[in-house]
């Protein structure tokens, strides 16, 4: 659960660096003009494409929401039967996904904070970086009702360590 915590934490420093980013950011006329003056350590052209982030935002999004629709059902299940099949079921499902979700997370993470990632926002339009702001924000939601699901069933008596069988 704290490394959950902590990929949100991630996932809001990007966003604050994109936000900051955004409010502080010139005109496109003078951000035409700063591209075609190479800039000091820009010798390298990113090899990050907004597609690459796309994706990868969009893939994070995905399966967070498929964990929170699993949470979501298993919290019903735990206030009517716990040991019900279909309870027992989706105990399975949620503890596989939530490394996949995890490594997903973590990918993204890390992309956020990777300069090819900073280099790329500073080369977007305003509406591509909106864009990609929107898809970081619906990812940051997503994620904390994801912990906040999580901690509930955890006080239900939700566990990966512990099989819910019969």
């Amino acid at each position: 659960m704290k490394k959950r915590l902590a990929l949100g934490a991630g996932l809001f420093l990007v966003f604050a660096s994109l936000t900051w980013y955004g409010i502080t950011r010139a005109h496109p006329q003078s951000v035409k003009a700063q591209k075609a003056q190479p800039q000091a350590g820009e010798a390298r052209k990113s090899s990050l494409t907004l597609g690459d982030a796309d994706v990868m935002f969009d893939k994070v999004i995905g399966m967070l929401k498929m964990e929170v629709a699993t949470q979501e059902r298993l919290q019903t299940w735990y206030e009517i039967d716990r040991d019900h099949p279909e309870a027992i079921k989706l105990h399975a499902e949620l503890c596989a996904m939530d490394g996949g979700t995890m490594e997903a997370e973590k990918d993204a993470l890390s992309m956020g904070q990777s300069p090819e990632f900073q280099a790329l926002t500073k080369s977007l339009t305003d509406e591509q970086n909106y864009d990609l702001m929107a898809k970081i924000s619906e990812a940051m939601k997503l994620q904390a009702k994801s912990n906040t699901l999580g901690r509930q069933l955890l006080a239900m008596g939700f566990n990966c360590g512990v099989k819910n069988e019969k």
